[in-house]
């Protein structure tokens, strides 16, 4: 991985996380003035909520992108300037992050970083086999101003995902001048090497309140686990070909040499599934319209990203419906 390459990266990380804080803050905000009598949400619930928006955003511009006939991200300028009006207004509103134990903090991410990335820093791109090319490709149709991704997926004859990864890679690709879509495969890997552990803190402190860090280290050795056992590239077909058994799903068949997952649909849809269960949590404890439609919101956001995790969030939504109905 040569130095340019890391420092587009590196751009495309800080650049999706500003942003996405921006975003997910803004309506964060406007969630707790609606439901005055909910305890406010923590700073790891904030930062769920900031990769949320950020998805939300990266939506809303894909859909502009279909009404436009491809001209969003199709061109290089439009990105930049709709989101540099919205970070502009949204900087004066913005509230920083405050009150985290920021040593722990860095601790936590140096060593997931000395475990699952620095290795990829070593060996170069994470994108190798499998479903990351194809992606990758899908997202150049969009730069190129096709107005959806309609190139083949193997075995389908067509495409067989949601636009919902293929427009993240696209507006972080565009929102850094210069950079590509392969450092936008990267830097989606880098945030979910954290986001995923959040993930998991933000659910399990709706159980336990202290139980966040507990949570997210046990999911980076669960998630993780799978690739430092398989020691190098492995390809399973089907799950029930897996071989090592502690993946989120199954050993990915994909890219990167004993990570955490790299930057696949399902992987991030996980990350939305979480944060739509937060909201979830929030609207049976509020019974406020406005965390009822985040719900529901955040949940169409997982089905744009990954079919199977969709089908998740069908099932959450159906348990919720009869907790409820027995509250």
């Amino acid at each position: 991985m040569t130095i340019a390459f890391l420092a587009g990266t590196l751009a495309q990380l800080a650049a999706l996380a500003v942003v996405g804080w921006i975003v997910g803050d803004a309506l964060v905000r406007f969630l707790e003035r609606r439901a005055q009598d909910a305890e406010p949400l923590g700073l790891p619930e904030r930062a769920l909520a900031a990769i949320a928006g950020f998805v939300a955003l990266c939506a809303g511009l894909m859909v502009l992108h279909l009404v436009t006939g491809g001209a969003v991200f199709g061109t290089t300028w439009l990105v930049p300037v709709l989101v540099g009006v919205l970070a502009v207004w949204g900087l004066r509103r913005t509230r920083a992050p405050r009150g985290a134990p920021w040593a722990v903090v860095v601790a936590f991410v140096l060593v997931l970083g000395a475990i699952f990335v620095l290795p990829d820093l070593r060996t170069g791109p994470g994108a190798r086999t499998g479903d990351p090319p194809w992606h990758l490709g899908w997202t150049q149709q969009l730069l190129h101003g096709e107005a959806v991704p309609t190139g083949p997926a193997p075995e389908l004859g067509r495409n067989a995902y949601p636009w919902g990864l293929h427009a993240v890679m696209a507006t972080t690709t565009r929102l850094v001048p210069g950079t590509d879509p392969l450092m936008a495969l990267e830097a989606l890997h880098f945030a979910l090497v954290l986001a995923l552990p959040l993930a998991a803190a933000c659910l399990a402190r709706r159980v336990r309140p202290d139980a966040g860090w507990w949570a997210g280290g046990a999911m980076s050795l669960v998630g993780g686990w799978g690739w430092i056992q398989a020691a190098g590239a492995e390809f399973d077909t089907t799950p029930t070909q897996a071989r090592f058994g502690a993946d989120l799903v199954v050993a990915s068949p994909n890219s990167v040499y004993e990570l955490l997952p790299p930057a696949l649909p399902r992987e991030l849809g996980l990350v939305l599934l979480a944060a739509f269960g937060l909201c979830l949590a929030h609207a049976l404890a509020t019974h406020d319209d406005g965390w009822r439609v985040a719900a529901g919101v955040t949940a169409g956001l997982v089905g744009l990203v990954s079919v199977p995790m969709f089908v998740s969030a069908l099932v959450w939504t159906a348990a919720a419906a009869v907790a409820a109905r027995k509250g």
